[in-house]
């Protein structure tokens, strides 16, 4: 057998001790980066500019499939002191709130009594903790809405009118 010989050390790289010696190279940007670039831009500006015209002019009858989501889990998910009568109460708010929503009819304030009323009752449902008098404060709510369809409604948006 041979014994190993022991190697040399590697010569030391002298470039970290002396930067000057190292040239960065130029940066450049490649022409197909910017096309590529600023095409995927005006790809997605396009979408976005598609996504707001579709909420606008749809924002109410998605907001009319969520209720009925709502409406649905809320159903399943009622307490057992609330009665049939109730949720016909109930049913017949959800039904008045849509018929509102589709004239875009009521106040931010109604809207914001309307949202946080949902969610309360939604998160509680989800939880199991649902309340009767979680659902009242959602009726009430949904019944605001739902007596401003006759009594408010702003138009469709007509830019300068006032």
């Amino acid at each position: 057998m041979t014994e190993p010989t022991p190697s040399s050390p590697p010569a030391e790289d002298p470039r970290p001790f002396h930067p000057e010696g190292i040239e960065a190279p130029p940066w450049h940007l490649d022409r197909r980066a910017v096309i590529g670039c600023g095409g995927g831009c005006l790809v997605l500006g396009g979408l976005m500019v598609v996504l707001l015209v579709v909420l606008i002019v749809r924002g109410s009858s998605l907001l009319g499939w969520a209720l009925e989501l709502s409406q649905e889990v809320l159903r399943s998910e009622s307490p057992e002191d609330w009665s049939e009568a109730d949720q016909a109460r109930l049913e017949g708010a959800f039904d008045a709130a849509e018929r509102a929503l589709q004239s875009n009819a009521g106040t931010p304030e109604q809207m914001q009594r309307l949202q946080v009323g949902l969610m309360e009752s939604l998160t509680a449902a989800s939880q199991g903790t649902l309340t009767r008098e979680q659902l009242e404060v959602l009726e009430r709510a949904l019944g605001d809405l739902g007596s401003s369809a006759s009594s408010v409604s702003f138009g469709p948006f007509e830019p300068g009118v006032a």
